[in-house]
């Protein structure tokens, strides 16, 4: 102990109410981030749950300049392959290329179900993913079929590829969106622990604590 302080007891933390507890763990959360000697001992609890929030506004910078940027492109590009590519053209692979493309897809499936099963939050990534396979298997079914092939290819798009996509795709968003709620709701719980201005902690910290044998 230094300058004649002294620290809390069990009894004495179970004297204060459950307001002051809570404020008592923010100070606590405050005093552990000045003494790391972040931001020279002005980080607050808010400072530190925004924290994550300027990194997240950065990558989401990046991420808009790339998408962009490769959106920009891809259109020329588009319209390029438009001119120049044939409407007939023989291909080497063809099995290889369907095989895989298949294969690829049922381990997005089953990473899918695995991680429902898990309940993790990478079901996001492998169901939107699985998604977007599934729509580009239903255009190159589609768009590649035979003429004898060209009915079962579209029935196969509209019964089946596309309505699984679109269950898989609302998964993602509404797994997303329900995660983003809870944790807002923890972020705006957790900022409305932070002891007010006019707080009663600083009469409880500053003041002299009574003596153990005083305290019921």
């Amino acid at each position: 102990m230094e300058d004649g302080a002294r620290t809390l007891s069990a009894a004495e933390v179970a004297a204060l109410s459950s307001r002051q507890r809570r404020e008592l763990l923010a100070l606590i959360h405050v005093t552990n981030a000045r003494d790391r000697g972040e931001e020279a001992g002005r980080m607050s609890l808010q400072d530190v749950l925004s924290a994550d929030a300027a990194t997240l506004s950065r990558r989401r910078r990046r991420a808009l300049v790339v998408t962009v940027l490769a959106t920009v492109l891809l259109i020329p590009w588009t319209f390029y392959l438009g001119i120049r590519l044939p409407e007939v053209h023989l291909s080497r692979g063809w099995d290889t290329t369907w095989v895989g493309f298949d294969i690829l897809l049922t381990i997005f499936l089953g990473l899918t179900a695995f991680f429902a099963w898990r309940r993790r939050f990478l079901l996001v990534v492998s169901a939107s993913g699985a998604g977007a396979l599934l729509i580009a298997d239903a255009w190159f079914d589609v768009t590649t079929a035979g003429r004898k092939d060209q009915m079962w290819s579209l029935l196969s798009a509209l019964l089946i590829e596309l309505p699984l996509a679109a269950f898989l795709l609302t998964i993602s968003v509404m797994f997303t969106l329900r995660v983003g709620r809870a944790v807002l709701a923890l972020r705006r719980a957790a900022i409305e622990a932070l002891p007010p201005a006019d707080s009663e902690l600083g009469v409880v910290v500053d003041s002299p604590l009574p003596a153990e044998e005083d305290v019921s």
